[in-house]
């Protein structure tokens, strides 16, 4: 009986490393195709932020509110330092 058991837990913990092996490999990927997806928007990053700017500017422009550019760019900037501010 105790040589069972034995065999069983061996095979349980063979089982759960092969799965974290798999969950690793898995999430490793996920971070590649997430870091592929962020350098494709800092190449779109320039003209999205100016478009975002433009659109405030618009908003604000009539309302004698000033409309502030900074804080949206840098909250994106220190989110994703891979884009170019």
């Amino acid at each position: 009986m105790q040589e069972l058991l034995d065999e069983a837990l061996k095979e349980f913990a063979a089982a759960r490393k092969r799965e974290g092996k798999k969950l690793g490999e898995h999430l490793l990927q996920r971070l590649a195709s997430m870091e592929e997806i962020v350098d494709a928007l800092s190449e779109l990053f320039p003209s999205l932020l100016q478009a975002h700017m433009d659109k405030g500017k618009r908003a604000f422009g009539g309302s004698g509110r000033q409309y502030r550019q900074r804080p949206f760019a840098a909250g994106i900037c220190a989110v994703y330092p891979k884009i170019r501010c």
